[in-house]
């Protein structure tokens, strides 16, 4: 079983979101930390993302948090090469998209890069009208190209 310990700070809005247990627990240095397991692979992304050194007692401790959520969220013991790589790129490519495009495009919940681009590339050629029309036929077409 991961899991891994985090100081309780603002962060605690994602862990309370993740379908994983949390337990408090008591830290060498007595802070306040709690105890992450079985976190799903979403909630394991978000809190890799967000993760900041000072949350760490030091460098080896930052890495092997990082390293442990990291595995939560790519789970390399079941995806392939390919379903790692083809995650990362999904992750970045979302980002870099406007808010309000990403937003729409993360509502959808694509499960790879190439679901993703067909959705932007959906919004982009229909003009505004017909963006309803698209929206309503989404889950149905993500399904076919899958």
């Amino acid at each position: 079983m991961m899991s891994r310990e985090l100081k309780a700070d603002l962060q605690m809005g994602s862990v309370r979101e993740s379908k994983g247990s949390v337990k408090e627990s008591s830290s060498q240095s007595k802070k306040c930390s709690i105890q992450i397991e079985d976190l799903d692979p979403e909630s394991a992304r978000r809190l890799f993302w967000s993760f900041s050194y000072h949350e760490a007692p030091g460098p080896l401790e930052a890495v092997s948090q990082l390293q442990k959520l990291c595995r939560q969220w790519l789970r390399p013991e079941i995806n392939s090469k390919e379903r790692i790589f083809d995650l990362l790129v999904l992750d970045r490519f979302l980002a870099l998209l406007p808010r309000e495009i990403q937003n729409w495009v993360q509502k959808h919940h694509p499960q790879n890069v190439k679901q993703a681009v067909f959705l932007v590339e959906c919004l982009q050629r229909k003009p505004d009208g017909a963006k309803n029309e698209v929206r309503k036929r989404i889950p149905y077409i993500c399904n076919e190209i899958g």
